[in-house]
């Protein structure tokens, strides 16, 4: 006798109120007390129409042994059934039965109802029952009736259910409705449907299930669809019973996956008494995967749903159950309609919880949560993914999920796109790889976090806010709870809206924080961190960090490219462009550490930017006993640094050790403006024995402003050494120090001044030290600058220069006696136009500043080059507070002028590589193309090629040309005449490579474009022979940049006319039917005008460049054949008046060519050139190249 408890307890926890019917298994005849009606004798069909029937169950067919229910049907027209509680037997409206076989297409109709209180009482309705086998097809349509039992559209007691559709439309369900359920087997693509309709318990699309034991199955591709509708609680699929809130079958557990499922709900209907509380895709209570399934909720552009009594959402969740547990909840989808308004409330008490996939005991990863434009919802918090820490390894994983902001969201904990839960003192926990972005129009009150791990990483998240969140987003959250240690590497935060709290990249509480990225065009309430290492080992960095603010960027709080509060933080970047003001302080990196690093650090501050703090490349605090570092860092600022009403702002430090080393930094102000003081490397206090502020480098360029002192190093107690200064123009506010020490030596630093600086209140200091060496080693160069100064003390060498003018000579105007004592003057460098007998005053300085132990270097007074212009001084003697030159002679430094010609050999080279072009390809296609074509035509050809010319030094060139034009073929006695006319043009990028006299690389580079055009003719006459001429004539551009001279920088632009022509004579000769050998003689001519410009100051007039050029040699077709060509050209200079050397391209060159014609296609328009040449001679190296010539 076969055991009923399954489907009678279906009827029991479904009506919640109703006792139990068996306490075993009985069979039909064992109900004595419940009469049954069977369609079996009439075609398995019942109709009933106005009547209850009380204590009777239908059955469109019903078989009692193995016979399969297939097709019955029961239809009632407003007629019911009503069956006592006390009665015994299966109690219900079946379409199809089959106590041990399947149940296939019964349906069950219901249209109205006759009970006045409770129609259906004590009873449920099956579409098709299957004892043992599938429950496929059966359906249930259900309209404006009611119902106080449990609807299943089909039932399989040990099969699949399957393809199962129940339809109800304005009706009321005391119970809980499901498209199919399977005790143990699979429930598959069974659908319900329900409109207008309130369901006062569960919605189920298709479940597995059996009360007091673990079924084992799946839920799979179910769907249900609620649309002006309730229910309390809503599935797509589920193997298991209730996963969160108790409300009944508590005890079911499963073994199976629910997959695919779909839950809709387009609205709900106004002023029903049944609150959605809960919304499931589809869940696993016990051990199986929930992936796949689907939410919608609300529908575009309908009328407004309000969902406010919803406390759980699941895209797809997995609990434990029935002692099993284990299962993933991966690419599960939640949607939230615009016409949505979710969720209770937003606290920790009773507050609407979210989850795209939910895992107890697995990964959670691929899940979405979508909440677009219009939507409103109301949370405790938000994750795209969680996974627990339920499973036996400990090991939670939640990768790639998503959380789509585009409606307004109040969150009390947070949004996560996933959240890792794992354990302590258990490695491998991990968010990674999930997003969270808000769009534009998006709202969130509360935290953002892309990736949560409580006990392990949170690395490769991401972060976009488009639109408004009112709290800290943190890219990447490494929480290390216990005995957890984990990293926040790798994730990135981009605002290019409105975030009103603080940022950070990524954020580790027992870990490292590294390569993190961070990017603002918006606007940003609070503080911005790339990484924020916050643990307590020394091994837990921040480090390789970004932060970059961009145009429309704004930060109200200081700047942080990474912060360790153990360990170093080295190697990030703060880069800020754009405009308006920054609230904070910017660190490249910074750490509190006792004895962490700042080092290596890079801040950029854009021009039209202002920070309203302080700019640190690097910070690194230290503590009084153990020293940090703060060095190799590099800040460049082009804005503002402004000073408030805070202590100690407006400065910009390129390394800051509060205790420790600051050495090896780089600071440059590139037209910024810069409120107080301007220090490469700073220690505030120091440690005598090891500390350092050295070799710290500051630039002063571009015109900036600075307000106070300008420091190279500066340190509390230990050595201030070998730093550099850098002022080219500008104004500074107060004095300059190379090096600074309270305790220590200031020595081997250096100070250089160039252009226009008002100095005339400033001292300048080589090196101050409250005790210590703060002269030996220490330079100044007023290079082609001079003016007052204050003051120069603690100088070793002075640099000067022989300036045209004698007022704008270095003048010392309150200098202590004797602080030029034991300084060796230099010359290191002169105006030009200097006179030969001019004299010269280098430094003029106040009584008794200069004395007799003050030198000149007269080495430097010989041969001193200003850019092409060499000068020899002699030093004027008997002067007491002076120290001035003559002019002793001149002469041009011909050598390393040598750059600014090969750049004009370069231009006819470029002439000349087209001639070659139009002659060795142009002609002969010319020629073909008449055969092709006919007597008039149209040709264009392009070829490029690489070269590298010796010119007494040599010139590398990379070149193309193009030709195109029209010919004419004129037929006369004993040959042909080619006639035409063509434009040409060509671009070069070329390369000039010298030594100057000292030995030392003189470099430039440029670019050379000609147009222009001309006329060919050729005559072939019968015999073989033909001749050959052309004129051309055009205008060359000549770009030279990159010029780098004696520590000068320059360049020239200037355009100038040519023109040439070439002859020609040679003779076919045919060797046999595929062989042809061409032997020929040619001339050409070019010429170049010549031009006038200016280059670092001096006026450069060059002569015209002339080139002939005579070339002799044969060619055999498809075979190689050598040419040997001859070069002349010269170009003739003036600079300032003195004749200079020009390089030359006389000489000569060999070559060996190679090459093959081809027709991509019989009577082509187009022919291929391919051809490679290998040079050597006065032209060497290879050159290749592509002629492509087009006829029409």
């Amino acid at each position: 006798m076969k055991n009923k408890f399954g489907l009678e307890n279906a009827v029991t926890h479904t009506l919640l109120a109703m006792t139990l019917v068996y306490a075993g298994g009985m069979s039909a005849a064992d109900a004595a007390n419940v009469n049954e009606v069977t369609g079996n004798s009439v075609g398995g069909a019942i109709i009933k129409e106005n009547q209850t029937l009380s204590d009777t169950s239908l059955f469109g067919c019903k078989y009692d042994d193995s016979t399969a229910a297939t097709g019955g049907s029961v239809t009632l027209n407003n007629a019911d059934i009503f069956i006592g509680s006390s009665l015994t037997g299966l109690k219900g409206v079946f379409g199809g039965y089959s106590d041990g076989g399947a149940s296939t297409g019964n349906s069950v109709s219901v249209t109205g109802y006759k009970h006045t209180s409770t129609p259906f009482g004590n009873s449920i309705i099956c579409g098709g029952y299957a004892g043992s086998g599938a429950a496929d097809g059966n359906k249930i349509t259900f309209t404006n009736s009611k119902s106080s039992g449990s609807l299943y559209g089909g039932w399989a007691e040990a099969g699949d259910v399957k393809n199962s559709v129940v339809t109800i439309t304005g009706s009321t369900i005391s119970s809980g409705v499901r498209g199919g359920h399977t005790n143990a087997g699979t429930a598959s693509n069974n659908e319900v449907q329900i409109t207008n309709s309130e369901i006062s318990y569960v919605v189920v699309g298709g479940e597995i299930f059996t009360n007091g034991a673990n079924a084992s199955g799946a839920a799979t591709n179910n769907k249900v669809t609620l649309i002006n509708s309730n229910a309390n609680i809503a599935y797509g699929g589920r193997v298991g019973g209730t996963f969160s809130v108790s409300t009944g079958d508590t005890s079911a557990s499963g073994i199976g996956s629910a997959t695919g499922n779909t839950l809709i709900i387009e609205s709900l209907k106004s002023g029903s008494a049944i609150k959605l509380e809960q919304i499931y895709g589809g869940t696993v209570k016990g051990q199986g995967n929930a992936n796949g399934n689907k939410v919608i909720l609300g529908k575009t552009g309908a009328s407004a749903v309000s969902m406010t009594d919803v406390k759980q959402l699941y895209g797809g969740g997995v609990s434990s159950g029935g002692g099993v547990k284990g299962g993933d909840a991966n690419d599960n989808e939640l949607d939230i309609k615009a016409n949505v308004t979710l969720g209770v409330n937003n606290t920790g008490n009773g507050g609407t919880t979210i989850y795209g996939g939910y895992a107890v005991a697995g990964e959670a990863s691929g899940n979405k949560i979508t909440v677009d434009q219009g939507a409103t919802v109301k949370a405790y918090f938000i994750y795209g993914g969680n996974s627990s820490s339920s499973s036996d390894s400990g090991v939670s994983l939640t990768k790639q999920n998503q959380v789509i902001v585009s409606g307004d969201v109040t969150v009390g904990n947070s949004i996560a796109g996933g959240f890792a839960t794992g354990k302590s003192d258990t490695s491998g926990s991990v968010a990674q790889g999930n997003r969270v972005e808000v769009t534009v129009g998006g709202k969130v009150t509360g935290q953002i976090r892309g990736g949560i791990s409580a006990y392990g990483s949170a690395n490769e998240n991401i972060i976009n806010v488009g639109g408004t969140v009112t709290g800290a987003l943190v890219g990447g959250w490494s929480n290390n709870l216990g005995n957890g240690v984990g990293t926040a590497n790798s994730n990135t935060v981009t605002v290019s809206g409105t975030a009103g709290d603080s940022i950070m990249g990524g954020y580790s509480v027992k870990g490292s924080a590294l390569s993190n990225k961070i990017e603002i065009t918006g606007s940003v309430t609070g503080d911005t961190y790339g990484g924020y290492a916050g643990g307590t080992r020394t091994t837990d960095n921040a480090s390789q960090n970004t932060v970059s603010i961009g145009n429309g960027g704004n930060v109200g709080g200081n700047i942080v490219g990474g912060v360790s509060a153990k360990g170093s933080a080295d190697n990030n970047t703060v880069q800020i462009k754009g405009s308006g003001t920054l609230g904070g302080s910017v660190y490249g990196g910074r750490t509190t550490a006792a004895a962490g690093s700042a080092d290596n650090n890079t801040v950029e501050l854009g021009t039209g930017r202002t920070v309203s703090g302080v700019v640190y490349g690097g910070y690194a605090e230290g503590d009084s006993s153990t020293s940090g570092s703060a060095s190799g860092n590099k800040v460049t600022v082009s804005g503002t640094v402004s000073s408030t009403s805070t202590q100690y702002t407006g400065v910009v430090y390129g390394g800051y050790a509060l205790t420790g080393t600051a050495s090896n930094n780089e600071t440059t102000i590139s037209g910024g403006t810069i409120a107080d003081m301007v220090i490469g490397g700073y220690s505030f206090t120091g440690t005598f024995s090891s500390d350092r502020a050295e070799s710290n480098t500051v630039n002063i360029i571009n015109g900036s402003s600075i307000g106070g002192a300008v420091y190279g190093g500066y340190i509390g107690m230990g050595n201030a050494d070998h730093n550099k200064i850098l002022i080219e123009g500008g104004t500074i506010g107060g004095n300059i120090y190379g090096g600074y020490t309270g305790y220590g030596n200031a020595n081997n630093n250096s100070i250089t001044i160039r252009g226009l600086v008002d100095l005339s209140a400033r001292t300048i200091y080589g090196g101050d030290s409250g005790n210590g060496n703060a002269k030996t080693g220490n330079t100044l160069r007023f290079e082609n600058t001079g003016g007052s100064v204050k003051a120069i003390k603690n100088i070793d060498v002075l640099g000067v220069s022989a300036l045209a003018n004698n007022s704008n000579a270095l003048t010392i105007t309150n200098g202590a006696a004797g602080d030029l004592a034991d300084t060796t003057v230099k010359l290191v460098a002169s105006d030009s136009g200097l006179q030969v007998g001019q004299q010269i005053t280098l430094v003029q300085a106040n009584s008794g500043v200069i004395t007799n132990t003050t030198s000149l270097d007269q080495a430097t007074l010989k041969k001193n080059s200003n850019a092409f212009i060499s000068y020899d001084f002699e030093e004027v003697t008997g002067l007491s507070d002076a120290i001035a030159v003559i002019v002793a002679g001149k002469e041009a430094d011909t050598a390393n002028a040598r750059a600014l010609a090969e750049s004009r050999v370069a231009g006819v080279s470029l002439l000349n590589q087209g001639a070659d072009m139009l002659v060795n390809q142009g002609l002969g296609a010319v020629k073909a193309n008449a055969a092709d074509f006919g007597a008039v035509y149209g040709f264009a050809m392009m070829g490029g090629s690489t070269s590298h010319y010796n010119t007494g030094s040599f010139v590398k060139a990379n070149t193309y040309n193009i030709i195109a034009g029209v010919a004419k073929k004129t037929p006369v006695k004993n040959g042909d005449w080619h006639t035409g006319i063509y434009f040409e043009n060509g671009h070069s990028n070329y390369n000039t490579h010298n030594e100057g006299t000292d030995g030392a690389a003189v470099r430039g580079d440029g670019d050379a474009t000609y147009n222009g055009g001309g006329i060919i003719a050729r005559f072939d006459s019968d015999s073989g022979i033909y001749g050959e001429a052309g004129l051309r004539a055009g205008s060359i551009k000549n770009k030279f940049g990159g010029f780098s001279y004696n520590g000068a920088a320059g360049g020239y632009e200037d355009k100038s006319t040519y023109y040439g022509a070439h002859v020609g004579l040679g003779k076919m000769i045919e060797v046999n039917k595929n062989t042809s050998l061409d032997v020929y003689g040619r001339y050409f001519y070019a010429h170049q005008a010549g031009s006038d410009f200016e280059v670092l100051g001096d006026e450069v007039t060059t002569a015209s460049v002339s080139s002939e050029r005579l070339q002799l040699g044969f060619r055999v077709t498809r075979q190689t054949a050598p040419h040997v060509s001859y070069y002349g050209g010269a170009a003739d200079m003036a600079v300032a008046g003195v004749g200079l050397a020009a390089p030359t391209l006389k000489g000569s060159s060999g070559i060996i060519e190679l090459g093959v014609r081809l027709e991509p296609v019989k009577d082509s328009r187009i022919t291929l050139d391919l051809g490679a040449q290998g040079y050597f001679g006065k032209r060497r190296g290879f050159s290749g190249g592509l002629q492509v010539n087009y006829s029409f």
